[in-house]
């Protein structure tokens, strides 16, 4: 199995803030997250979260980001977190194996 990510739409580019020249604190850290939700729908959205990350990529970020868009109506909505740094130091084989069972559950035409 080949997994290619697709590009993101421009639309969603331009609603989230990727790529714009200027980017406030909002749409740092909301990124429009309700209204994500609509476009992210059915689609599987895995959330990989370090405890050690730095204050505004850490689990409680992932965990209010996952309940928004839950809230909002994204229905398969995955939450994983590993008690590790950024770069998951300690963890690289547990994701990589979280990874693809992942994929393989909700990627794969059934």
């Amino acid at each position: 199995m080949t997994f290619a990510p697709r590009p993101i739409p421009k639309a969603v580019r331009a609603r989230i803030g990727i790529g714009s020249p200027r980017r406030d604190d909002r749409s740092r850290h909301n990124l429009g997250l309700p209204g994500q939700a609509s476009v992210i729908g059915n689609r599987p959205l895995l959330l990989v979260a370090a405890t050690r990350d730095s204050p505004d990529e850490d689990v409680p970020m992932y965990t209010r980001m996952a309940k928004t868009l839950r809230e909002a109506g994204a229905k398969q909505v995955t939450l994983v977190t590993h008690d590790d740094d950024h770069p998951f130091s300690s963890h690289r084989i547990a994701l990589a194996s979280v990874l693809t069972h992942w994929l393989r559950a909700n990627c794969t035409k059934k």
